[in-house]
């Protein structure tokens, strides 16, 4: 599948001279609420619950309850997760894309065959994931009523030891759901996401940039030059040297005429505004 990532100037030159994508640390997203959003959807759920429901074993359920709540509280908390994603989208000349991800008129959409960046994720790390991000709050409760009602049940009928890997097993199906659950409000993105989790930190793996209002943490994700098939130049008011400066780029760094570059280059149909 060939999805767009968007990015600016600075993250274009990086791609294609390191030949790597950044997966960034969930907790800090361009949208710090993402996350948060998630986690309170869950969690509201979750209490609404009318425990009568599961009798006769209301007792074990409230207690199962309060122990996942507790989980979630603790998600919502923590500074920092080994969870990483990358997201791409179905479209590649968006308003709002270019907007949140590439201002000042300074962005580039980077069409790539996701099929390729799988396979390089799950060559260097243990434990990945490909979704779809789910906007509509009815999907997002179905989803979660499955996975609750397979771990009651495990709960319900295990011993101590089974309830305890009940609970840390839903814990870790919560934040694989978190990772994609997105508010509605955002649903024209039409956002897939790569989804990475580092089963121990600190991991050397992790790296850091310099964010508007933080240290980022990052991962990196291997990609060849075949793998991104077209360029998009965002909205600017010069698309024409825009245009002949990535020409220029691209022949330098692949070491090729451009008419050899297997990447084709595309001016956004956004007209720009000051």
């Amino acid at each position: 599948m060939k999805l767009g990532h968007y990015t600016n100037t600075q993250g274009l030159l990086g791609i294609i001279q390191s030949k790597t994508l950044r997966a960034t640390n969930i907790k800090f997203l361009n949208d710090e609420h993402e996350f948060i959003h998630a986690l309170e959807l869950i969690r509201r759920l979750i209490t609404d619950i009318d425990p009568s429901r599961a009798a006769p074993h209301e007792m074990i359920f409230n207690e199962f309850r309060e122990k996942i709540i507790s989980k979630v509280t603790l998600l919502d908390q923590a500074t920092s997760e080994s969870i990483f994603t990358l997201s791409f989208s179905q479209k590649t000349d968006l308003l709002s894309q270019w907007r949140g991800y590439c201002p000042n008129n300074d962005g580039y959409c980077l069409e790539i065959d996701t099929d390729k960046i799988k396979i390089s994720a799950l060559a260097k790390f243990d434990e990945c994931h490909f979704f779809q991000c789910i906007y509509d709050n009815e999907k997002k409760k179905d989803q979660l009523r499955n996975i609750l009602n397979k771990y009651w049940l495990q709960y319900r009928d295990g011993n101590d030891t089974q309830k305890g890997t009940a609970v840390e097993d839903l814990r870790r199906e919560i934040l694989l759901l978190a990772s994609h659950f997105k508010h509605p409000a955002f649903e024209e993105e039409s956002e897939h996401r790569v989804v990475i989790f580092l089963n121990f930190m600190p991991d050397t793996n992790v790296k850091f940039r310099q964010g508007r209002f933080s240290i980022i943490p990052f991962i990196e994700i291997d990609i060849e030059h075949a793998d991104i098939t077209k360029i998009i130049i965002g909205p600017t008011i010069r698309k024409d040297l825009a245009e002949r400066g990535l020409r220029c780029f691209l022949e330098t760094t692949l070491e090729l005429p451009y008419p050899m570059i297997p990447i084709t280059i595309e001016k956004s149909e956004i007209p720009y505004r000051s």
